[in-house]
């Protein structure tokens, strides 16, 4: 086995572990996972990376680039999402429980719960993940392109 096809397993391996670890962690809730939080885009993470496995191993190569870019998508927008709506919570928060008589009070709770969300190994694990798949199909397919043919 090749140091490419290493590189691909171990992105398709970190997409899947990627998928059940938490991405975020907050309080008084824990930590919620791409898997938590959509369970049909995590199907297709898993899916995906279960097949780029069997085309690293195959030895198809220019296929990655299909699922690699598929996962980069799938995981940035969910990613982008959630960390959308960690930013949307204070002002959510700050329209339930009104904006006169409580706004300072509201202020330093949001800010005090906002503070303490964290971002998680999850997104790490799987942007890493389809990054390397990515760089398996480009270290395998660099230098295999055909030459244009030239009229003599």
């Amino acid at each position: 086995m090749g140091f490419k096809q290493i590189i691909g397993i171990i992105g398709s391996i970190l997409l899947i572990l990627g998928v059940f670890i938490p991405l975020v962690k907050i309080p008084l809730v824990g930590g919620i996972s791409f898997y938590d939080n959509s369970k049909l885009e995590a199907i297709i993470v898993i899916l995906i990376a279960v097949i780029s496995i069997f085309l690293v191993v195959a030895k198809r190569y220019i296929l990655l680039w299909f699922s690699g870019f598929a996962l980069l998508a799938v995981v940035s927008v969910r990613g982008i999402q959630v960390i959308r709506k960690l930013y949307s919570a204070r002002s959510t928060a700050e329209k339930i429980l009104g904006e006169k008589l409580t706004a300072k009070l509201t202020k330093k709770l949001t800010n005090i719960a906002i503070e303490h969300v964290h971002i998680s190994w999850g997104l790490i694990f799987l942007i890493v993940g389809a990054i390397l798949i990515i760089l398996c199909a480009f270290l395998a397919t660099k230098g295999r392109h055909k030459p244009l043919r030239t009229e003599s």
